[in-house]
């Protein structure tokens, strides 16, 4: 009887995969895995990380003087601009613009209500003066 080879078990030392790269993709072990911000990055993409520039937030300046009373009308009579303005600067890191932002919106508030009074009371005058609400559809010239 012929007698058949037994498998011999060769445990290879495979590489244990702990993350991927955030950037490319590519499957990092223990010993190549930078963590910045919580994110894993390989050492190729760790050098383009750190080599890049660092973007700056953009801040608007609040406006002072006769300028900042400017944009208080505008506010008031321009609802849309209002509302721009007032979440543009409320959305800002400074307490002094979001202060300005916040007052822009309350103007803006008052502007509205303060004109659909307008509009209430100069319909409830056309109604009582016998006017028929603009519509003139009875007798007329055709």
């Amino acid at each position: 009887m012929k007698k058949i080879p037994r498998k011999i078990n060769v445990k290879r030392n495979m590489p244990k995969y702990v993350a991927a790269c955030s950037n490319c993709g590519t499957l990092l072990t223990e010993e190549t895995t930078k963590n910045i911000n919580d994110k894993n990055y390989c050492e190729n993409c760790i050098t383009k990380i750190q080599s890049a520039p660092v973007v700056k937030p953009v801040y608007f300046y609040t406006p002072e003087g006769l300028l900042k009373y400017i944009a208080y009308v505008i506010c008031f009579f321009t609802p849309i601009a209002g509302f721009i303005i007032g979440t543009i600067y409320f959305s800002q890191k400074e307490d002094l613009a979001k202060k300005f932002g916040k007052n822009c919106l309350i103007i803006m508030g008052v502007g509205l209500v303060v004109l659909l009074i307008l509009i209430i009371i100069s319909v409830v005058l056309t109604l009582l003066a016998g006017g028929e609400g603009g519509f003139n559809i009875g007798e007329g010239y055709y």
